[in-house]
């Protein structure tokens, strides 16, 4: 923890957990973005993790999950990097799952029709599955067997 003198009691006072650098009224001065990864908000003037990291109220930032751009946890993405999708446990991938597109323009994985196993953008199936859903691809649809 780091302190700053108090001018008007002369007692050690602690800055804010964010901050390397405090003044007395707690605003962060500067920020360690190479061992606490944080940056410095001009506007509020406190420490913010860097990207690819997230506050978890304590002076170092936490990584996010791979994939992650943005995260509250590291079992909850916001954002997902360059070609990563959100899938629905809110952790971001290369790739989707069966039965799921990927949307380049929202990063997250779209469920597909319930009669494709795999499907494009305009929820065409591409792809059916013979062996559980007993259907097979009829134009853009799959059809039961």
């Amino acid at each position: 923890m780091r302190y700053i003198k108090n001018r008007v009691t002369s007692l050690c006072v602690a800055c804010p957990y964010d901050c390397y650098l405090c003044d007395s009224s707690s605003n962060c001065l500067s920020c360690n973005s190479v061992t606490d990864f944080r940056q410095f908000n001009a506007t509020t003037k406190r420490c913010d993790p860097l990207p690819k990291y997230f506050n978890n109220f304590v002076t170092v930032a936490l990584p996010c999950p791979q994939g992650c751009l943005i995260c509250q946890s590291t079992s909850s993405c916001i954002l997902c990097s360059s070609n990563y999708f959100k899938r629905t446990d809110t952790l971001c991938y290369s790739s989707c799952p069966s039965r799921f597109y990927p949307q380049t323009t929202t990063q997250t994985c779209i469920a597909c029709p319930f009669d494709c196993f795999t499907c494009d953008g305009n929820h065409n199936c591409i792809t059916c599955n013979a062996q559980t859903d007993f259907r097979v691809l009829n134009g853009t649809r799959c059809s039961p067997m």
